[in-house]
């Protein structure tokens, strides 16, 4: 992998899409088959603009250099700005408004965080690496505290995002009748929220879907035994009815899947 000083990070873009932009997880630019590691600033710059949609020249550069006068501040932007564009094959990936005074993202790429907080995604499926992985992730920003105040509330945001679009991609595939499918899906939910009753019951859920009531109730008990040890709590009444019907070798019809985008997957009545 090649690194862009300061670099780009793409997420591996569609068809059309001249540069991709992957700041959930490593970030990364891509541009071609060949992808360039962003420098910490770099990945910091395009994910305010990203997620921001526009933002001002002045405001971006005091966020990344506090300590730097205002004059040279918008000199290591302009940089910033040049050693992105030579990154990327001359595309500009920040690119200046008319006005001259506000960045944003330029024409013909693909962001995957810009992409995740569309109230649809334009591929769910192509987009399901990017569910799992925390925005800038391994990037520490301690010495930049207006700008790590900022990313601390824009990871929560794109967690919220995630959720929402792995609930929507869940329904989708449960539609489609691809249960190995969402199985893996509600798999990586557990891994990644340990603690949640409702990626507990939908694996349940799943695995008895699939006929293997045992893997179901492996699940609860795990999920069990997990938030006794780390919280000395019990699962939802809702989730144990669901465990002790599967002992009771309930039929698997009896609890259709439903997802209620409100408040996660449960089993509802018909």
């Amino acid at each position: 992998m090649t690194s862009a000083t300061e670099g780009s990070a793409h997420t591996g873009g569609a068809a059309g899409a001249r540069w991709s932009l992957r700041l959930l997880g490593a970030p990364q630019l891509r541009v071609g088959e060949a992808p360039q590691r962003l420098d910490r600033r770099a990945a910091a710059a395009l994910a305010y603009v990203a997620l921001s949609h526009t933002a001002s020249k002045r405001g971006l550069a005091a966020l990344l250099w506090p300590d730097t006068e205002s004059a040279q501040r918008l000199n290591n932007l302009r940089h910033l700005q040049r050693r992105l564009r030579l990154a990327s094959g001359g595309h500009e990936v920040l690119a200046r408004d008319e006005s001259g005074d506000f960045l944003r993202l330029g024409a013909g790429g693909r962001c995957d965080a810009a992409e995740l907080c569309e109230p649809r995604m334009g591929s769910a499926a192509g987009a399901l690496s990017a569910l799992h992985s925390e925005l800038l992730e391994g990037l520490d920003f301690s010495d930049l505290p207006e700008f790590e105040r900022w990313v601390s509330g824009a990871r929560l945001s794109t967690a919220t995002w995630q959720r929402a679009r792995l609930r929507e991609e869940l329904q989708r595939r449960e539609r489609a009748g691809d249960l190995p499918g969402a199985l893996l899906l509600a798999d990586g939910w557990r891994r990644q929220e340990p603690e949640s009753d409702a990626a507990a019951h939908c694996l349940m859920r799943l695995h008895a879907a699939l006929g293997d009531r045992r893997a179901a109730l492996h699940a609860y008990e795990q999920f069990r035994a997990h938030l006794a040890r780390e919280l000395g709590v019990t699962p939802a009444a809702e989730t144990a009815a669901y465990a002790a019907s599967l002992r009771a070798h309930a039929p698997a019809a009896s609890w259709p899947s439903v997802l209620r985008m409100s408040g996660g997957l449960v089993p509802q009545s018909a």
